[in-house]
């Protein structure tokens, strides 16, 4: 939710489908994150929902990146990143699972890198591993959800596969139990690094902490508007899903 400063990555002990066990790179803030973040529609008939938990299907691709200075090292890291979040309506209060891509501070070697993320881990990711590049493209299933029987803790997974299991899961401590559901896009610096994204197959779930559903209309609200990532627009698709695009 918030501009993310790269921080220090605990790496879990996995290794299926696409997700490549190695020692991930710290690295520092740059400049203030770009960010597109869509939002369920929490009206409708007979009510408001509820959101217990958020399901996409997120394109992970190569996206160009910003060299952000030049000559070696590096002066500062650039990222571009794509997740699937609960947050309530101030944004201080969120739970996100997703993907970036970035150059450490001090080295020229692109990283692909899953992530969870929470408003207790205040701007920097509190866990990873290492994904395989994209070649060109893959669709990967992301989703978070409340813990049965718990007041704030939430579940963090990654389906690599599209096999309907679960590849990676990460405890994702909170403050909170429900809220709204997101869609988030963002990059980091300027206009040099794309913004290209795409999340289909959108779904929340429902306070039985079991179904899952399709949102009702993904572009209700968006934050702080549809083009709020400079020469990007975000656009809602039949199908249950939006891109964001050049525009």
């Amino acid at each position: 939710m918030k501009p993310r400063m790269r921080g220090l990555v605990i790496v879990i002990a996995v290794s299926v489908g696409m997700l490549i066990l190695h020692p991930l790179p710290a690295s520092a803030s740059c400049a203030d994150v770009e960010q597109i973040l869509t939002r369920e529609n929490v009206t409708v008939s007979g009510g408001s929902i509820t959101t217990y938990g958020n399901a996409q299907t997120l394109l992970m691709t190569v996206r160009t990146l910003d060299p952000c200075g030049t000559g070696t090292p590096v002066s500062c890291d650039s990222e571009a990143h794509s997740t699937t979040l609960v947050a309530n309506s101030t944004g201080l209060h969120w739970v996100e699972i997703g993907w970036v891509e970035y150059v450490p501070a001090n080295s020229s070697a692109t990283v692909f890198e899953a992530f969870a993320e929470s408003d207790m881990f205040d701007d920097f990711c509190s866990s990873g591993v290492a994904l395989g590049r994209p070649n060109p493209s893959y669709w990967a299933r992301y989703w978070e959800n409340r813990r049965s029987g718990t007041a704030t803790d939430w579940r963090g997974h990654i389906d690599v596969n599209l096999d309907g299991k679960s590849d990676w899961n990460v405890t994702i401590p909170s403050t909170f139990s429900s809220n709204w559901s997101f869609g988030e896009t963002g990059r980091r610096p300027g206009s040099m690094t794309s913004a290209s994204d795409y999340h289909t197959d959108l779904q929340y779930l429902k306070s039985d902490l079991t179904t899952y559903v399709s949102w009702p209309n993904n572009v209700s609200y968006v934050f702080p508007t549809s083009n709020s990532i400079d020469g990007y627009c975000a656009t809602y698709h039949s199908g249950n899903s939006y891109s964001v695009d050049p525009c």
